[in-house]
């Protein structure tokens, strides 16, 4: 069953489905400006920060490590069923707090799907909806949101 949703191109109420973005008259320049966003993505001391981490010895370690003990997608447990994960996901975006960046308590595993669903929507909201309550901040941003990162007052800065 192949889901609907309106074309990606801003403006276009064109209805399209499958994996597909764009509607067929958007399409070519929809792929056009992705390859253009990415090009100028990689170029960026962000990007080269965030493959030089991932490439890192003491990452790819404890990556392996987490998926031995954690071999299934944490989402899809909540769900009650069973898929093998293959990414490691950090709770806490790297970008917001890098000092949990090799903690383990900071980790879960995912499947593919839920590791891109989770990452887009860290991308795309700063505030993002609490699966659990988070010990980081009880301040809420909005009603039924909370901070993507720990809360500190003018006396608490470190």
């Amino acid at each position: 069953m192949s889901i609907h949703r309106a074309c990606k191109w801003p403006g276009c109420p064109a209805v399209i489905g499958g994996e597909e973005i764009y509607c067929p008259r958007h399409q070519p320049r929809g792929e056009m400006l992705q390859a253009e966003r990415e090009a100028a993505y990689r170029g960026t001391p962000e990007a080269k920060a965030s493959k030089a981490f991932l490439n890192s010895a003491d990452w790819q370690r404890l990556r392996i490590d987490h998926l031995r003990r954690f071999p299934f997608c944490a989402d899809c447990a909540r769900a009650g069923i069973s898929t093998l994960a293959h990414d490691v996901h950090h709770q806490q975006p790297r970008h917001l707090r890098p000092d949990l960046a090799l903690d383990p308590a900071n980790l879960e595993s995912l499947c593919v799907p839920h590791h891109s669903a989770a990452t887009l929507r860290e991308r795309r909201y700063p505030y993002t909806p609490s699966k659990t309550s988070t010990p980081f901040s009880t301040k809420t941003a909005r009603p039924g949101f909370t901070l993507a990162r720990p809360f500190m007052g003018k006396n608490q800065r470190g």
